[in-house]
């Protein structure tokens, strides 16, 4: 008698349950995006960089090896590399010489062009990382002449 009363109920939430569970599934199947992790990669390295040209009197360093060498990045610089391509991001001013952050407008680093369907993201000297669709993308990495 008394089982009979409550198997109702019971019947009734078995559904409920059974797609609670299985929406459960996928979310923690699913994890967080690829490219959520590039941009935490990304931003990660922006503010490696923005550390050093604070500790370095507003100079940005010359190449991103510079911060590993000195120390400012694991010696696996993981964290200078989309873990989408494995492939190190590009420093928007590699191989330039006395440049200073103040004088740093537009990208800082980015994804390599045509590594992520659809666009890429970059960074700024703010801190800020977005994702650009792939026309605003290869406009804003394309190569430009940089006053030093």
């Amino acid at each position: 008698m008394m089982w009979s009363r409550y198997s109702k109920y019971g019947v009734a939430l078995v559904p409920v349950f059974a797609v609670a569970f299985v929406v459960g599934l996928a979310v923690v199947a699913c994890g967080p995006s690829r490219g959520t992790k590039c941009a935490q990669h990304l931003k990660m390295a922006t503010s490696q960089l923005l550390l050093y040209a604070h500790d370095h009197k507003g100079m940005l360093p010359e190449s991103l090896e510079d911060l590993v060498r000195q120390g400012y990045v694991k010696s696996s610089a993981r964290s200078l590399e989309c873990p989408e391509s494995g492939s190190r991001y590009v420093y928007a001013y590699d191989g330039c010489h006395g440049v200073k952050l103040d004088a740093v407008e537009g990208v800082l680093l980015h994804d390599k062009v045509g590594y992520h369907l659809g666009g890429g993201f970059v960074s700024y000297a703010d801190g800020s990382v977005e994702w650009l669709p792939s026309e605003q993308f290869d406009e804003k990495v394309r190569p430009r002449s940089i006053q030093k």
